[in-house]
């Protein structure tokens, strides 16, 4: 059977063989029955359709930083810190094979198994050499001198013996499991090919014999496995054989002198190998034609990096071909022939851990593990992101702590910082930091007038106005007089429905009089000092402020105010004094984001009806309300972001794990919502950008498993229930 002709963009063409001559195959058939016959297993006659390599002989490395990698979780506690192989289970279960046991990791933390000396039904070793879930979600474990199984309702272990019991003999441990489409497990080991029958128990050997042409090039086998079309391959330190599993015989030795490690036949059919020849790491085969092509690795300087092992091959969900190295994660790009690579920046914890990666694995929910030498496994989603995150360690801010956010007219993003201004141009990707915009100078509010002028609240020099091009600051003048509030840091700004500029104070609540330059302060009767950090203005032209001392209302007609507090007698006041958020929604209710809960609050009898984390927020305190278009609330919180429908009272919440650049985004419940939808929060963790419409939960469904079960006393206590796995594995 030959392979499927597929159509591949980068592939040059395609090879059909021509119909037999039957006049020329009678004239030299006696010189191939006299010369010829007993070659034709090794000389492959049969030319098949397939798809050719045009791949440049050199692949270019360029470097990319678009991944954003996760470490385990704080409590995953390995056994040991390397892990050489990862597997999942069906029931979400992520194992780790260890050179010290077998983790079983639940998202949050592991259990361990390991020989146990005097249980017969412990696993057998310590050293766990390769891993493997079958059709029917078996655990397979290699060890050093049998193939244990996994009994997974008594957590328990039974052992094969793969080899004979001969007194004296050397371990002969499994190094890879991997199953055909009926159902047997083939085993590779230092020391020959096995096939294990999990129905029978019963193991049969097939070894190197170097009279006999028919038996694997080498005894110690490193991959085997079926390709697209059903045939089996073994790579072996002899080469690449393809193997007749019915009669036992190799059909065919690939012409391809170097030890082959591993191999793959991706959907394009390109079909790879990996050796352990430096002068040829990466190569990939025609299989009809027997040509082999070798590609040597070179960074953009074009010098070639001939140390650049290939220790793992993997083909994702989406096609990307990954290839695991000792100078970080490769991807091909094929539209631009060349290689992306990942690897550590130690000042970004995001990055890769290590350079040197041993293995990697994909998991259900599209989650790529990748394992390190001398560091735990990392992860990253390779599922498109919906967050673009704009972080510290990142580069693209000059410091962690965002105080503001804005889009003006012409699509620049500012954020402003606890360091200084940032000005994002979204086209390139880029920071243009203006100088002179450090860190005594906290921008805490961005706003941007009719007539296009760019200005800002400020922390120590009141009212300042931003230049577009260079985001330069210098003070905001009318009538050549400068704004009075530079000794009140104004925290929020707002034009109300008559245009009139309003500015939320350390000081009170304050109305810029354009005439003058000047503000106009207000304050609650016998308050002094009031810290103001949010405003909002309602349908009535009421003016709504959160303090630090409860929820304001001001009418800007009376110089009024009305003062709403939390009060520990009644449960339906205010949930906490602080209030650091307020919004009213396009039905007209009013919410209220408070450091304990998010309120809808009733003005017309100052009751609220309260939102913890026991209710579905992913924080209890809430920085930053903003609406989509579908009229869902959107809020940051110090343990990620939630939405709320409003109609069904139901939240949906999203962490570090879905994409946001960290867990806390308050701080200075800085958001910003630009006209075509696009959200935007920022705290602690940086800032983060997205489209509602475009976020939608994980496609993966946890599977509640019970994990624990004790007797206490005369009471029967049930252990934690682990959703298998949380989202992404944190």
């Amino acid at each position: 059977m030959g392979p499927r002709k597929v159509d591949l963009e980068m592939q040059e063409c395609s090879f059909k063989s021509p119909p037999p001559n039957w006049r020329w195959f009678l004239r030299w058939t006696p010189f191939f029955l006299i010369l010829g016959l007993p070659l034709l297993v090794a000389a492959r006659v049969d030319v098949r359709n397939v798809s050719s390599d045009s791949l440049p002989l050199k692949l270019t490395v360029i470097d990319g930083d678009d991944i954003r990698f996760r470490r385990l979780s704080a409590g995953a506690d390995l056994s040991q810190t390397r892990v050489a192989s990862v597997v999942q289970d069906k029931l979400g279960f992520i194992w780790f094979g260890t050179q010290y046991g077998l983790d079983r990791y639940d998202g949050y933390k592991s259990k361990i198994f390991k020989h146990e000396p005097g249980r017969l039904d412990s696993l057998s070793c310590v050293y766990i050499r390769s891993l493997f879930v079958d059709h029917s979600g078996t655990l397979w474990v290699g060890c050093d001198r049998s193939l244990d199984k996994l009994q997974p309702m008594t957590e328990t272990f039974a052992h094969y013996r793969i080899d004979k019991q001969v007194p004296g003999s050397l371990p002969n441990p499994i190094e890879r499991i991997n199953e055909d489409d009926a159902g047997m497990l083939w085993l590779a080991t230092e020391r020959g090919l096995y096939r294990f029958n999990p129905a029978t128990g019963e193991t049969t050997e097939y070894l190197h014999n170097p009279g006999d042409r028919a038996t694997i090039a080498g005894n110690r086998v490193n991959a085997m496995g079926q390709d697209r079309d059903g045939r089996f391959w073994v790579a072996n330190s002899g080469g690449l054989d393809e193997f007749d599993r019915a009669t036992g015989k190799v059909t065919w030795h690939a012409p391809f002198r170097p030890e082959v490690v591993q191999f793959h036949e991706d959907k394009f059919g390109v079909f790879w190998l990996t050796s352990a020849d430096s002068s040829c790491r990466l190569a990939t085969l025609n299989v009809a034609t027997g040509h082999t092509t070798c590609h040597t690795i070179e960074d953009k300087s074009g010098r070639v990096t001939s140390q650049v092992n290939i220790s793992g091959l993997l083909e994702s969900g989406d096609g990307t071909m990954w290839m695991g190295s000792w100078a970080g994660l490769l991807k091909l790009d094929r539209q631009r022939k060349q290689l992306v690579r990942y690897h550590n920046h130690p000042s970004d914890d995001e990055s890769l851990e290590s350079d040197n990666v041993i293995s990697i694995y994909q998991d259900s929910e599209g989650n790529v593990w990748t394992c390190f030498q001398e560091t735990a496994p990392n992860f990253f989603s390779e599922r498109p992101q919906a967050f673009e995150n704009f972080t510290y360690k990142r580069g693209s801010l000059v410091s962690a702590l965002v105080t503001s956010i804005y889009q003006d007219h012409n699509g620049i993003v500012w954020i402003g910082s606890m360091g200084g201004l940032n000005r994002i141009d979204r086209h390139t990707g880029k920071n243009g930091v203006p100088a002179g915009s450090g860190v005594h100078n906290e921008i805490l509010s961005i706003l941007e007038d009719r007539s296009g002028v760019l200005f800002s609240g400020t922390f120590h020099q009141g009212l300042q106005r931003l230049d577009h091009e260079t985001g330069k600051v210098s003070p905001y003048v009318t009538n050549h007089l400068s704004s009075n509030l530079a000794h009140h840091p104004i925290t929020r700004l707002i034009f109300d429905h008559d245009g009139t500029l309003w500015g939320a104070t350390y000081g009170g609540v304050s109305r810029f009089d354009p005439a003058t330059g000047n503000f106009i302060t207000y304050t609650p009767e016998m308050q002094n000092a009031i810290q103001y950090q949010e405003i909002k203005e309602d349908r009535n032209g009421m003016l709504w402020l959160g303090a630090q001392s409860g929820l304001h209302r001001f009418d800007p007609r009376t110089g009024q105010f009305t003062i709403y507090q939390h009060d520990p007698d009644h449960p339906e006041s205010l949930s906490d004094n602080r209030v650091n958020s307020i919004h009213f929604d396009r039905s007209g209710r009013m919410w209220v984001g408070t450091q304990n809960g998010l309120d809808e609050f009733d003005p017309s009898t100052g009751t609220v009806e309260a939102f913890y984390e026991q209710d579905g927020l992913a924080g209890d305190v809430v920085s930053c309300i903003l609406e989509d278009k579908r009229g869902s609330l959107w809020m940051s919180t110090n343990n990620g972001l939630s939405s709320l429908d409003p109609r069904s009272r139901r939240f949906q919440s999203f962490s570090a794990a879905d994409g946001l650049p960290g867990r806390d985004l308050t701080g200075w419940g800085a958001c910003y919502q630009s006209p075509d939808g696009e959200m935007f929060f920022g705290g602690f963790s940086g800032a983060t950008a997205f489209f509602p419409n475009k976020v939608e939960a994980t496609p993966f469904i946890p599977t509640t498993v019970l994990t624990d079960f004790r007797l206490s006393g005369n009471r029967v206590s049930i252990g934690p229930r682990m959703d298998m796995l949380p989202r992404n594995g944190a």
